[in-house]
């Protein structure tokens, strides 16, 4: 539900109240289309908060959504709007569910681009890749006038087929402005960077789903799946059944934080070749008690799982897959709570290529500086090992680069969750310009 203001377009600060006699959780709060918070209160809580926010349409809009808490609400108490300034130029880019995601099937995703304020002359910006060898971007240019400066133009970000056994990779998408070609007033903004993951489709690569809401953070190298995900052959995944809501409780890492619920049945259906399968399956809530939720795959029966607040059950299930379809089955068998829950689901052939160490860069490579900025690799395995894999990490220069831990652990249960290394530059007094490093693993 929106409400709607009429203001002259210019700065605001928009200050929003929420809260309520008993508790009211997952309250998704967005501004001039944009989700901007969500908002959880326990009992006689209020949240104030104040958001900066631009209008550039002549009226602010202010959405609210239940994203499927305990009562399902969206409420407001009170909204107060200052004025703070006109409209400075910039750059608007729109990420359809909050997020870009390809594959290396060629599957696309989609921003939406538009200006702040209406330039003096046309604006052109450049659109481009990072790593045309992951995902490529159209159209390369983009030009705004000052009568249509305010009417989104997509750009298409499709994914690029390897045969690496390389796992998810992610590459960022620069638009920026082309100085000689733009009104002055545009020329001076910093370029827009966003980050895109594509999905790797090779043989023996897990394919992990992270179950949530639109809102909530996404795990590293996992693919987002909400309530809203009906199964389709195009994506090839999602759900039938009954799906009654989905919950970011905001405690817990990213997978542990939020799931998708049935308070019946549901099914998560993923296509996979035949073939036999590892399928690892996290259960679990960060704030409240959830017993008796039945987990069947292929029609069978593997799980009954209850877990404490703040609780969960990980586990490896083994399955043959000879239809061409996965299928995953909650059923709620009438706990207190009487749901049924999945927070991620991995998926890996039991028998993949070979054995192997998967690293990601952060926007395909790995910068620091001397004041002490960091970067981060992923690292995770590209095979279930028959007993523990310690990887040792190590930097060949201290001076220029530490790296943040010395060793990392993988276990047959959990090898592959990606696991962090922290890269962080080091100050020295040496004119010696940029300097090359490597660390080791």
């Amino acid at each position: 539900m929106d409400f709607l203001v009429d203001v002259p377009n210019g700065a605001y600060d928009v200050t929003v109240t929420m809260g309520d006699k008993v508790l009211q959780d997952n309250m998704q709060l967005s501004l001039e289309g944009s989700v901007v918070d969500v908002v959880t209160t326990a009992k006689n809580q209020f949240h104030q908060q104040t958001y900066s926010v631009a209008v550039i349409d002549g009226q602010l809009t202010l959405g609210r959504s239940a994203l499927g808490g305990i009562y399902n609400n969206a409420i407001i108490n009170s909204l107060q709007i200052l004025r703070t300034g006109d409209v400075q130029p910039g750059i608007i880019v729109q990420e359809s569910d909050g997020d870009t995601t390809v594959d290396e099937s060629g599957t696309t995703d989609t921003l939406m681009v538009s200006l702040t304020t209406a330039p003096t002359s046309d604006v052109v910006l450049m659109v481009s890749s990072s790593d045309t060898g992951e995902a490529t971007v159209s159209p390369a240019t983009l030009t705004f006038t000052p009568t249509d400066w305010f009417t989104p133009q997509p750009v298409t970000v499709t994914g690029v087929q390897d045969t690496d056994l390389d796992g998810n990779q992610l590459s960022t998408v620069t638009i920026s402005v082309i100085d000689g070609s733009s009104a002055d007033e545009y020329d001076p903004l910093a370029d827009i960077d966003v980050s895109v993951t594509t999905t790797d489709d090779d043989a023996g690569v897990p394919l992990r789903y992270d179950f949530g809401t639109a809102a909530s953070p996404l795990a590293v190298g996992f693919t987002r799946v909400t309530r809203d995900e009906a199964y389709n052959a195009t994506d090839g995944f999602g759900w039938t059944g009954t799906v009654s809501g989905h919950l970011d409780r905001g405690a817990g890492d990213d997978e542990q934080r939020d799931f998708v619920y049935t308070k019946s049945t549901a099914d998560f259906l993923v296509d996979l070749p035949n073939d036999t399968y590892d399928v690892t399956i996290l259960m679990g809530d960060a704030s409240f008690l959830q017993d008796n939720m039945q987990l069947s795959l292929e029609g069978s029966i593997v799980d009954v799982v209850t877990t404490s607040a703040g609780g969960y059950h990980q586990q490896t299930y083994r399955v043959t897959i000879a239809d061409g379809q996965l299928t995953v089955g909650l059923e709620a068998l009438g706990g207190i709570f009487n749901n049924a829950l999945i927070n991620s689901l991995t998926i890996a052939p039991a028998s993949l290529a070979a054995p192997g160490i998967l690293v990601e860069q952060s926007a395909g490579s790995t910068v620091v500086d001397e004041t002490g900025t960091t970067d981060q690799l992923m690292v995770s395995l590209a095979a279930a090992p028959t007993s523990d894999v310690v990887l040792m990490v190590s930097s060949n220069d201290t001076g220029e680069a530490t790296v943040s831990p010395s060793t990392l652990t993988f276990t047959p249960t959990d090898w592959f969750l990606p696991q962090p290394v922290t890269v962080t530059g080091v100050q020295d007094v040496d004119i010696d310009g940029d300097q090359t490093s490597l660390i080791t693993l």
